[in-house]
């Protein structure tokens, strides 16, 4: 699976509101949940916050266990 990127956008509170996709193809953009896998998750890279705190977001955001 090629590598991605997710960076988290957060709130006033450091929580994660938004995370955004990048793939290596195009420009970033937000997150869908068809970008969301757990093999993405497993090999991504992440930014804007701590990766478990952005895996779990992304989880609830694409309903993954």
């Amino acid at each position: 699976m090629e590598k991605c990127l997710f960076v988290a956008e957060t709130d006033g509170e450091n929580a994660v509101s938004h995370v955004w996709f990048y793939s290596g193809e195009g420009n970033p953009r937000l997150v869908q949940r068809t970008d969301v896998t757990s093999q993405r998750i497993t090999g991504a890279e992440f930014a804007g916050a701590p990766a478990e705190m952005i895996a779990a977001w992304l989880r609830r955001f694409a309903n993954l266990p």
